[in-house]
């Protein structure tokens, strides 16, 4: 699952995901996912969900059912494709897509609401979810944390850079920084 966040950097959302809190997600809510059968784990699953988050950074913004055809020919011609179908695939790449989907538009979210706090703006983004081009079928409730912790990330990695760049106008003759 790391593959998906770290190895693919698709308009810079890559590496804002944080691979821990996909994996998370992924984990906790694998069990009650219906495409997995009974005793197979998360590994068996690990090729279609990086797949999906593959798929989602080269195209993103398009709905899944959009580009469904075109993800099932590509499934096909992997290594994993010989070992499963695209019908019992398919459901665990779409979580990846959907989950990437989310969290572009959490990120994206950042900038449209000027950094406000999450708590501020979640009635706005449950508003906008609902209309916006990556709403990909997922409710709310089910992209909710995918984009609360892409808004949240966003305001983190902001925060340290306004501490950084103060570090540097504040202490103009440090050498040990570039101006």
């Amino acid at each position: 699952v790391g593959a998906i966040a770290g190895g693919y950097a698709g308009k810079g959302v890559g590496e804002l995901i944080d691979p821990t809190t996909e994996d998370a997600w992924l984990r906790e809510n694998f069990s009650s996912r219906p495409y997995v059968q009974k005793g197979e784990t998360i590994d068996t699953y690990r090729p279609a969900y990086t797949y999906g988050g593959y798929a989602e950074d080269q195209h993103a913004g398009k709905r899944f059912s959009d580009i469904e055809g075109d993800l099932k020919a590509g499934w096909e011609k992997t290594e994993h494709g010989a070992k499963m179908a695209w019908d019992r695939a398919k459901g665990a790449v779409k979580d990846a897509f959907d989950y990437r989907s989310a969290h572009r538009y959490g990120t994206d979210a950042h900038e449209r609401h000027a950094a406000r706090p999450y708590e501020e703006i979640e009635s706005d983004l449950s508003e906008g979810w609902e209309t916006t081009r990556d709403a990909s079928g997922r409710t709310w409730d089910e992209a909710r944390y995918a984009v609360k912790d892409a808004y949240d990330r966003k305001c983190r990695l902001r925060d340290e850079n306004l501490k950084i760049d103060r570090s540097v106008t504040d202490n103009p003759g440090r050498k040990d920084v570039a101006p």
